[in-house]
């Protein structure tokens, strides 16, 4: 049986709810999946009971003001200039914990250090996102962005979602449509629980 290790970023709940999406259909081929991140177990673990997760910080992101939504520029070099200083700590940590599991393919979303770990080890390695930190994070100073994008250029495909960044900077990259999650509930029970009877369409963020 192939083995698939795969990173969910640990920044919101997004990523972890289209992983989800792209590792239901990935089980229906007899290939096992082990997820690694910190931020969204409970829901791993809701939506995919089988699916064996390893709790660890995968990556720190982006700091976000209190709006909920822009994002906080300093703190945000702060924390990556830390992140990024310990790199080569928290690369050989991941190297043991992907030794142990010995996957047939690496996919990150959209974290970096498991494209370093995935080079050093000569395991293929996926991109999965419609971003990359290397364009959200474009005011990081040059230092901290060049290290990333030196992280990235070791994936070996990027698969890039719509509705992003042009993550022009992957080597190899290709296209494709939305991934959603498909719904626990049926119609009825929609419209029951969010009180939508009557609606033709439902759209729900």
């Amino acid at each position: 049986v192939k083995k698939i290790l795969y990173y969910v970023t640990d920044h919101g709940k997004g990523h972890a709810t289209r992983s989800i999406a792209i590792i239901q259909e990935i089980l229906k081929h007899n290939i096992e999946v082990v997820v690694r991140n910190t931020n969204a177990i409970k829901f791993f673990k809701q939506s995919l009971p089988d699916v064996k997760t390893i709790v660890g910080k995968t990556d720190v992101g982006s700091s976000i003001k209190k709006d909920g939504f822009s994002i906080d520029k300093n703190e945000t070099i702060k924390n990556q200039i830390n992140w990024i200083h310990d790199f080569e700590k928290n690369l050989l940590n991941e190297k043991q914990i992907v030794n142990k599991i010995n996957p047939d393919l690496i996919v990150s979303d959209i974290s970096v250090i498991p494209f370093l770990v995935s080079k050093q080890l000569s395991i293929p390695s996926i991109a999965v996102s419609n971003f990359s930190w290397f364009d959200v994070l474009n005011f990081l100073p040059s230092t901290e962005l060049k290290k990333l994008k030196i992280a990235y250029d070791a994936a070996d495909l990027a698969i890039q979602l719509p509705l992003g960044t042009s993550m022009n900077h992957f080597n190899n990259k290709i296209k494709v449509g939305v991934v959603s999650r498909t719904s626990n509930l049926s119609k009825e029970q929609f419209n029951k629980i969010f009180r939508m009877n009557g609606y033709k369409y439902s759209v729900v963020f």
